[in-house]
């Protein structure tokens, strides 16, 4: 029921227009942040060894530690596929996208703990972020860098996406934080 809810209020949101701003802030985000951010603080990788009585385990990559776990599963997967789908789909809407600006730092940052999520989730999680990104980059610049481990040159906005270093031994969330920040420097510049 809640996937053919959701599925329903973003096609009103994507017909509707920025008319669904205001729904869609005071009636259909705290629900969804309410959902979202329980299945999240119940779902890392760490909460999901507890569950199964396994133990966390820590790979040892190029100097670097990392925690290695599972995917999510089930209906918790589907939930937040359809929650970060639709967000992705609101956020697509340019103008109900800049009514919506708002709200990025707090859909940014409940959802950035799936960044590195081996699944489905964590594709979403990008091109979530992306539609996100195009309307207002700077809430969550900061994130993404310390996301991506990467060091922030004295004078960033200078040629600082060639200085983003490739490893393919980077985790998933680094990867993707990376991938992140190079599409925001590609964004064309946009009126305020």
């Amino acid at each position: 029921l809640f996937l053919n809810l959701m599925e329903l209020i973003t096609e009103m949101c994507e017909l509707g227009g920025d008319f669904m701003a205001d729904r869609f802030t005071q009636d259909v985000w705290p629900r969804c942040s309410r959902i979202g951010g329980t299945l999240i603080r119940n779902s890392t990788p760490s909460a999901r060894r507890k569950a199964k009585g396994e133990s966390v385990q820590l790979i040892e990559v190029d100097g670097a530690t990392k925690v290695e776990g599972p995917s999510l599963n089930g209906i918790s997967e589907r939930i937040l596929v359809s929650i970060l789908s639709s967000i992705d789909r609101v956020f697509s809407q340019r103008e109900l996208g800049m009514r919506l600006t708002n709200m990025v730092p707090m859909i940014g940052t409940m959802f950035m703990p799936v960044i590195g999520d081996t699944g489905v989730v964590g594709d979403c999680f990008v091109r979530a972020m992306k539609s996100i990104l195009a309307i207002d980059g700077d809430s969550l610049w900061r994130a993404l860098v310390h996301c991506s481990k990467i060091e922030v040159p004295p004078a960033p906005c200078i040629d600082f996406i060639s200085k983003i270093p490739r490893n393919e031994l980077d985790s998933l969330a680094v990867s993707r934080s990376k991938e992140l920040l190079v599409f925001l420097y590609e964004l064309p510049e946009q009126p305020v």
